[in-house]
C-alpha cells in the first residue's frame, strides 16, 4: 500500500495536485481527507469522482499535512488500497440514536469482513461514547477504532462529514477496513496531569452537569480554576476553561478527558464537550507547559517501540482545546509525530473530540487528546 499526503488550498489546486500524481503513474482508489468550511465541499466531491477515487471526509479547524500546520486548507491522505479490503459506512445521525447506529457500523462490517477495523468521523449531532458501545456490542471491545469529531473552524455551528457522494451537517461517516488485510493500531494520549482531590459529579444529563459533590457545577469549578486566576471573577469562564481546565475522568483504569464547552452562570450548569455521567469520578487539571510535549511524545516513542512493522500511512485526531492550551507549541508536537513515524505520509487535523485506544487497546471519546491511527497493509 503506498500512501501519499498532500495539501491544497483551493479546490483547483487539489485537482492539479491529483492530474500530477496520476502524471507519475499513481491511482490511488481512497483519499482521507479534512477540509476547512471556507470550501465548496460539493466541489470538492465532484473531484474526486471524477478521479474515482472514494474518500473519508470531515470539516475541521485546522488541518496538518506531514509535520506541517495549516489554516483553511484542504488535506488528503492518498492510498492504493485495493476496494476489496474497505467499505464505507455513511448514516444521518442524531445524539438518541448513536447507540443504534453504532450497532449499524457494527452489523455492516461484519457482512464485509470477518476481522474488522474502523477509522470513523461524525459531526456534532453525535453521541460519541454511545456510538463506540454499539459498535463494542457487535464486534467486541479490542476492535480498533479511531477517528474524530468533525469541526468548523472553531465557530462551532455546524460541522460536515461526507463521501464522493453524500455531506451531511448530521452525520456519521466511517472507513471499515479489512483487518486481515490492512493492520490498524494506535494509541491515545493526553500528557495532562490531574491535580487535587478526587470529585464526583452527583447530577447529569447527556453532556450537561448540574451538581458536582453535591454543590453546583460551576461554583465548584470557579473554586477550583479561582486559584489559578488570583481569585478574580472569571468573565469568559467557557473559554477560558475549554483550553486550560478539563476534567480528567476515572473509567476503570483510564482516564478520559472532557472539555468544557459551555457554562450557564444563571443555572450554574456546565456543557461538556462529550457525555457525562451521575457518579463519574474524576480530577481538574490545569494548563500544562513545555513538559506535556516531552510526555506525550516520550509516550508515542514508547509505544512504536512495541510495534514489529514500520507504518506505510499516519492519521491524527488532535483537540481543538489542545491547540488552544498549547499555543505554537502544538507545531512541535505535530513534527515530532511526523519524525517518530520517520516522515512517512501523515495527515491530521483539529478536532472537537477524538477516538481512540488506551494502553489496553479499548476505544473511548476523548477531549483534549492527541489520538493516532497507524495503518500498514499486510
Amino acid at each position: 500500500m503506498k500512501g501519499i499526503s498532500i495539501l491544497a488550498f483551493s479546490i483547483l489546486e487539489l485537482e492539479q495536485k491529483i492530474q500530477d500524481l496520476k502524471k507519475k503513474s499513481y491511482q490511488p482508489t481512497l483519499g482521507i481527507v479534512f477540509a476547512s468550511i471556507k470550501h465548496d465541499f460539493v466541489a470538492l466531491q465532484k473531484v474526486f469522482r471524477d478521479h474515482d477515487i472514494d474518500i473519508l471526509g470531515a470539516s475541521s479547524s485546522g488541518e496538518f499535512v506531514g509535520g506541517e500546520l495549516a489554516e483553511k486548507g484542504i488535506a488528503v491522505l492518498f492510498l492504493d488500497i485495493k476496494r476489496t479490503a474497505y467499505d464505507i459506512y455513511f448514516a444521518e445521525t442524531n445524539y438518541l440514536n448513536s447507540y443504534e447506529r453504532g450497532r449499524s457500523i457494527g452489523q455492516h462490517s461484519k457482512k464485509h469482513f470477518e476481522n474488522t477495523a474502523f477509522i470513523t468521523v461524525f459531526s456534532l449531532t453525535v453521541s460519541a461514547e454511545e456510538m463506540i458501545a454499539g459498535i463494542h456490542s457487535e464486534v467486541g471491545e479490542k476492535v480498533p477504532i479511531f477517528g474524530g469529531m468533525a469541526s468548523d473552524d472553531f465557530t462551532m455551528s455546524a460541522t460536515s462529514v461526507f463521501t464522493n457522494s453524500e455531506l451531511s451537517s448530521g452525520g456519521v461517516c466511517t472507513l471499515i477496513l479489512d483487518n486481515d488485510k490492512i493492520d490498524i493500531r494506535g494509541l491515545a494520549l493526553s500528557g495532562w496531569e490531574p491535580l487535587g482531590l478526587v470529585n464526583t459529579i452527583t447530577k447529569a444529563t447527556d453532556n450537561i452537569i448540574y451538581e458536582i459533590n453535591g454543590k453546583p457545577a460551576l461554583d465548584e469549578f470557579i473554586k477550583f480554576c479561582g486559584d489559578y486566576q488570583d481569585g478574580n471573577a472569571i468573565d469568559d469562564i467557557a473559554s477560558i476553561s475549554s483550553a486550560q481546565y478539563p476534567l480528567q475522568i476515572l473509567r476503570e483504569d483510564t482516564a478520559v478527558m472532557r472539555a468544557l464547552l459551555y457554562a450557564d452562570k444563571e443555572t450554574k450548569t456546565m456543557t461538556m464537550a462529550g457525555p457525562v455521567k451521575e457518579g463519574d469520578r474524576f480530577q481538574f487539571s490545569i494548563a500544562p507547559g513545555f513538559e506535556i510535549l516531552d510526555e506525550t511524545l516520550d509516550g508515542f516513542k514508547k509505544y512504536k517501540a512495541t510495534l514489529e512493522h514500520e507504518a506505510d500511512a499516519v492519521v491524527v485526531f488532535s483537540c481543538k482545546a489542545r491547540h488552544m492550551s498549547l499555543g505554537p507549541m502544538i507545531e512541535d508536537e505535530i513534527e515530532g509525530l511526523h519524525e517518530i513515524w520517520d516522515k512517512k505520509p501523515m495527515i491530521g487535523f483539529f478536532s472537537y473530540g477524538e477516538v481512540g485506544q488506551d494502553d489496553r487497546k479499548k476505544a473511548h471519546y476523548y477531549n483534549e487528546t492527541c489520538a493516532i491511527a497507524i495503518m500498514k497493509e499486510k
